[in-house]
């Protein structure tokens, strides 16, 4: 008996549908589930680095993560080294931490952990030139650079002119070879972008308007075509988030203003997902460096409704540093329970819009 024609049409249609219907659910069934570890990056050491503030994070071009932070006695005493900390690609143990910048006289501060789309990685680090903790505005930029994964390191350079230009938050390749580094003053408090096409032998400086009382630790993130956002600490307490807008890929900025989001005067942290949306880490209060929150914008950032908070409890959590992986797993460092340690969260967006 011959089958109908037809039949044979449908039956042939709804088994292809089947098919890629089934593998649609295979390759994306594991990305839905909510998954989200933490850990600390190491044990308490109270006699070589006490405290522990201002971390970063990269993934490396071999998969290793390495985390950055300063360390010593306490924040700006000549003892205050650069400390990093390796995880390799396939492992869940930190290595033990080393220095990688120790200045005898100087007090290390603020550094960027970085790798650009050539597989060179970049430490971007301040030293500060004053035996006030807090003379941030009379501190240098440096740089060192790895071609191997950060097993070596070049010798280190100044990349500005002058002092009292401070570093904090991620770079963007805004494309291969054309970096924009996030910059401030703290005195007056305003926020620039560094943008060079030669890796910072040469740069163009860019302002941010200024708004009283004061924007500046901006964090910045592409938003699609030439467009860009900055979010920015805010100066004083109780405070908000500052946001301004780039339609040139960072080249000009509009004035800041005040967005919703809580802000008491402390750091936060912005990427863009792999999905478009915006993921933002910040502390939740006006007044104190708790909660440390995550949350994500599906609109360009003009609103938040997804948030979840890492820690709630009354000590500081703050400092965050956001990055995601090539497999599309978010890693976040911040420092922990008031500077005693530096921990280290990881989640996939799943966990970030579950209940």
């Amino acid at each position: 008996m011959k089958t109908d024609k037809p039949y044979r049409i449908v039956m042939t249609f709804a088994i292809l549908f089947i098919t890629v219907f089934a593998s649609v659910i295979s390759a994306f069934g594991a990305e839905e589930k909510p998954y989200f570890a933490a850990e600390n990056i190491f044990a308490r050491n109270a006699d070589e680095h006490p405290q522990n503030h201002a971390s970063s994070i990269a993934e490396l071009p071999n998969g290793d993560l390495l985390v950055s932070w300063f360390g010593g006695s306490r924040e700006g005493m000549p003892d205050v080294a650069v400390w990093v900390s390796r995880r390799p690609a396939g492992s869940r143990e930190w290595a033990r931490p080393e220095k990688l910048v120790d200045d005898p006289d100087y007090a290390a501060g603020n550094s960027i952990v970085f790798a650009d789309s050539s597989g060179k990685v970049w430490l971007f680090y301040l030293i500060k030139y004053a035996e006030r903790w807090d003379a941030w505005e009379e501190c240098k930029v440096f740089a060192v650079t790895s071609d191997d994964n950060g097993k070596t390191w070049s010798e280190p350079r100044v990349i500005q002119d002058g002092k009292g230009w401070v570093i904090r938050n991620n770079p963007v390749e805004i494309e291969p070879g054309r970096i924009l580094l996030p910059v401030y003053t703290e005195d007056p408090p305003d926020s620039w972008m560094w943008i060079s096409d030669d890796g910072f032998k040469t740069k163009e400086v860019v302002e941010v308007p200024a708004v009283a009382p004061g924007h500046y630790q901006p964090a910045v993130a592409p938003l699609g075509g030439d467009k860009m956002i900055m979010l920015a600490r805010h100066y004083t307490v109780p405070g908000k988030i500052w946001v301004s807008i780039s339609k040139d890929k960072g080249r000009s900025w509009f004035k800041p203003k005040l967005t919703g989001l809580p802000n008491p005067d402390s750091g936060i942290s912005l990427i863009m997902l792999e999905s478009g949306a915006l993921l933002l880490a910040y502390n939740n209060s006006k007044w104190v460096r708790t909660p440390l929150t995550v949350a994500i914008s599906d609109n360009g950032g003009r609103s938040w409704p997804w948030k979840k908070n890492l820690e709630t409890a009354s000590a500081e959590f703050s400092y965050p540093y956001l990055i995601q992986d090539r497999n599309g797993i978010i890693h976040i460092t911040y420092t922990s329970d008031s500077r005693k340690y530096i921990k280290h969260a990881e989640f996939n967006e799943a966990w970030l819009r579950s209940k």
